[in-house]
């Protein structure tokens, strides 16, 4: 965008009826935002929310543009991934992140959790009760007039991906990455729809953010160890007890041994949640259909068992068959079905098979965004 252009953006985004007034420091401003139509819009949004001259707000910007520099090469690795204008609508929105950290702390919460989730779609009935329902149109309507949220007529929300990389180092940056990647994956498995066919918009429009969540949150030690181990040592006990007094091939044995499993995967036990894996999904598929669900569940829990325990290839072997008998059984739109698609798709990628894998989230993807 050329310098008069520029200076015409920011003084409808301003308001201003005539010429700006402090032609240097607009001028002076402009440069340092590169010119960027979105970094323009959020100095003005910035500045008409806070009531700050064009010289205060330049002050402001130049006191932010060093530490977002450094933050944007670490988050990148590479200094070659960003670019000068990048940087410049990054520095606007911190300016703007710190100012609703001060003056709106449920909007800065929302700003946070938002940052976890998938930019786009973002349904208003998935958000986090943080306040009366008052404070929470006042935070939303926040956001919206700092141009850092899109409200759409379906009752959605988007923000634009430059907003969710901003917002997501801002948020590590004060050191709450791990802890925020935690609430939100604990509200979102709170209140995930059901799989019933009457839930299906529901689940369908909240699933793309679990993924991402899960996803995000994969590397990360969620649980408190010793809650880990309390529990484990509960399972323990159950197992044992039902080992002792009920058949090889009782349900409830079953479904304890495949929990401590699980357990023990989360606990970093894998080759235990593996072998203990292994057993349940042997005895089931003694005694259970080929497409009972309760077999398929213990597979794809032991697949991805495997691929953690190294065996790429045996968990895509599993894998294929889940999807296969998922495919079959449930409609496209279910979401064990496509949630065994998702961890396919994530085996092929760590196998090497890239072509696959984008195929196959593509495929997820488009199935999720459908009404």
């Amino acid at each position: 965008m050329e310098l008069d252009d520029a200076t015409h953006l920011l003084e409808n985004s301003l308001g201003q009826q005539g010429p700006l007034h402090d032609t240097d420091s607009s001028a002076e401003l402009l440069k340092e935002l590169t010119f960027l139509p979105l970094a323009i819009t959020q100095a003005a949004a910035y500045m008409n929310r806070n009531g700050v001259s064009i010289a205060e707000y330049l002050g402001l910007w130049r006191d932010a543009e060093q530490s977002v520099v450094s933050l944007m090469t670490r988050e990148f690795r590479d200094p070659t991934r960003y670019s000068a204008t990048q940087s410049a609508v990054a520095t606007a929105w911190f300016v703007s992140f710190e100012s609703i950290r001060v003056s709106d702390a449920i909007a800065a919460d929302l700003l946070s959790f938002i940052s976890c989730v998938e930019p786009k779609s973002i349904p208003r009935s998935m958000l986090p009760e943080l306040g009366p329902t008052e404070q929470m149109v006042n935070a939303i309507g926040t956001l919206c007039s700092y141009t850092l949220l899109t409200r759409r007529k379906d009752d959605m929300f988007d923000t634009h991906s430059l907003v969710h990389l901003a917002s997501r180092i801002w948020v590590d940056r004060q050191g709450l990455a791990v802890g925020m990647t935690k609430t939100v994956m604990q509200h979102l498995a709170a209140i995930f729809p059901s799989s019933e066919h009457t839930s299906r918009p529901k689940w369908q429009a909240h699933l793309p953010h679990a993924f991402r969540v899960l996803r995000e949150g994969a590397g990360l030690d969620l649980q408190q160890r010793s809650g880990r181990e309390i529990h484990g040592n509960r399972l323990e006990k159950v197992c044992r007890w039902r080992e002792s007094h009920l058949p090889e091939d009782d349900n409830s044995l079953l479904a304890s041994q495949h929990a401590l499993a699980r357990a023990s995967r989360a606990d970093g036990q894998i080759r235990r949640a593996v072998e203990l894996l292994e057993h349940v999904v042997a005895v089931r598929e003694r005694v259970l259909e080929r497409n009972h669900p309760d077999l398929l569940s213990s597979q794809h829990v032991l697949a991805i068992a495997t691929r953690a325990n190294g065996s790429v290839s045996k968990a895509i072997e599993l894998l294929e068959r889940v999807v296969s008998a998922r495919n079959k059984t449930l409609s496209k739109n279910d979401p064990d079905r496509l949630a065994a698609q998702h961890t396919l798709a994530r085996a092929y990628e760590a196998d090497g098979r890239i072509k696959e894998s984008t195929e196959l989230l593509e495929e997820v993807q488009a199935i999720t965004q459908t009404d």
